[in-house]
């Protein structure tokens, strides 16, 4: 468990822990991101169908601010768009394997049925990775994009390889 609702406390050290630890580990010079739950990714309000590194990047850190805001007493202090300039020119994608995928969920609320669009599968970012793998593997802990309470944009990152 990473947090509680009886007591609305932040677990699970080994988790965090992880994501510091990243730092002193060798890097690859590949990542690869293998979702394990459709992701609803839009970047200026449309369906994302290839990931770029820039919105990767924005994703990660939009959702991280914004988890640090609600659940602690701290909002991020930094410069995010130096980090998502140094990101981009630091990283590019090598392979697209993402298929659009329209799901259609039920909305209590609306009464009816709501279509998402969504993208699953994997998806390869090259290039200078090492400074950014502690926000990847954050990433793949908090899931990105839309809809991520209902448990949409879950990854795995597989650093070293590229998958068809």
């Amino acid at each position: 468990k990473i947090y509680t609702l009886d007591d609305k406390t932040l677990r699970g050290e080994p988790v965090w822990k992880d994501v510091v630890d990243l730092q002193d580990q060798d890097k690859h010079d590949t990542a690869t991101l293998r979702f394990i739950t459709p992701a609803k990714i839009l970047n200026k309000n449309r369906p994302v169908r290839t990931l770029q590194p820039e919105v990767l990047i924005k994703r990660i850190l939009g959702r991280a601010s914004l988890l640090a805001q609600l659940h602690t007493d701290k909002k991020w202090q930094f410069d995010h768009k130096e980090l998502i300039e140094r990101f981009s020119a630091d990283v590019h994608l090598v392979k697209d394997s993402l298929q659009a995928q329209v799901m259609s969920p039920y909305s209590v609320r609306q009464r009816q049925y709501q279509p998402l669009d969504t993208i699953n599968g994997t998806v390869t970012f090259s290039g200078a990775l090492s400074p950014y793998w502690p926000l990847l593997k954050l990433g793949s802990y908090i899931h990105i994009g839309n809809s991520t309470s209902r448990g949409l944009g879950k990854y795995q990152l597989i650093n070293g390889e590229i998958f068809d």
